[in-house]
């Protein structure tokens, strides 16, 4: 397994409740699919204009009919807008897959970006809401908590289960990686960072610091990391709110990726006797450099956004 897709699931495991979504406490398929957000805490307003912003908030209150509409309107007049796609894809989950050999004609006849990117998206949620299942592995709803699940079994899938996920994961790795090759859109990354399933998926994310952060930000970065994280930080340049949350997001991915710690079963001896008991390899000097390094870029970004932020309450 590749260890940008390792650290996501390893991250998924246990549901976790990110500060901008109160109360909600997610599963796996909810890290892709969360109504009005691209991935966990990236909504999809950031990246739509402001006549969206309503279709926004009426996907996060469920009121998918009236989101539905105003998307499908904006992918009429434009569609090239990824966001709306993204939108519309989730007012439509209970057509999901209905809307698949749709999505597959329309992309054999005119593979355009926009159609490359309507099936790709539609087949990761698709992929993301079945993942377990996929694996074999049964979930169980927490008694006390409506929104935590526990999964256990983790059987071998029966060969029909395996064969599905193979071709759903073909069709949304393909068209995803068609739709980055023509337009580089960074909703992409965002989109499909619970479960990478393009190969060069850090590459990706460094291609986003270049483009948001500009050429010397970039530089600086590629610096830094080919001098095993001792050198100077990169400049905080004066971006728009979106660059500002991409590259955020970014660097929280690569420190997320730094603080990676292998566990390992072995077996020592307790009370005399040898035991198996697993075991949290420590963190190497890299790692530790890297942590710090990007520990600190990131709450340099994050004190601009939340300046950026208040300035906007107060106007």
């Amino acid at each position: 397994m590749k260890l940008w897709a390792m650290v996501s699931i390893l991250a998924l495991i246990t549901p976790i409740s990110p500060p901008q979504v109160p109360g909600h406490s997610l599963t796996f398929a909810d890290m892709s699919y969360l109504p009005g957000y691209v991935a966990y805490d990236i909504p999809i307003s950031l990246f739509v204009p402001k006549y969206l912003q309503s279709a926004c908030a009426a996907l996060k209150k469920g009121e998918m009919k009236s989101a539905e509409k105003s998307f499908a309107a904006e992918i009429r007049k434009n569609p090239q807008h990824l966001g709306a796609v993204i939108g519309f894809l989730q007012s439509k989950r209970d057509q999901w897959d209905k809307l698949l050999p749709q999505y597959e004609k329309e992309a054999k006849l005119n593979p355009t970006a926009a159609n490359e990117f309507k099936l790709g998206a539609l087949a990761y949620y698709i992929l993301e809401e079945n993942l377990y299942r996929y694996e074999g592995v049964v979930l169980k709803r927490d008694p006390k908590n409506p929104h935590h699940f526990y999964g256990f079994g983790g059987g071998i899938p029966s060969k029909e289960l395996v064969a599905q996920r193979s071709q759903i994961t073909n069709i949304a790795n393909y068209g995803l990686e068609r739709t980055w090759k023509l337009t580089h859109d960074p909703i992409v990354v965002i989109l499909i960072s619970p479960y990478p399933i393009i190969d060069h998926y850090g590459k990706m994310l460094e291609e986003v610091i270049q483009r948001v952060g500009g050429a010397r930000v970039y530089q600086t970065f590629i610096h830094a990391e080919r001098n095993d994280w001792n050198a100077p930080q990169p400049a905080i340049k004066n971006g728009s709110l979106l660059d500002l949350t991409l590259l955020h997001f970014v660097v929280r991915l690569f420190l997320s990726n730094a603080s990676f710690q292998r566990q390992y079963n072995t077996f020592r001896k307790i009370n005399g006797k040898q035991e198996l008991v697993e075991v949290t390899a420590p963190l190497t000097d890299r790692q530790k450099h890297a942590k710090a390094y990007l520990g600190l870029w990131l709450k340099r970004i994050s004190k601009r956004v939340n300046e950026m932020k208040s300035k906007t309450h107060r106007r």
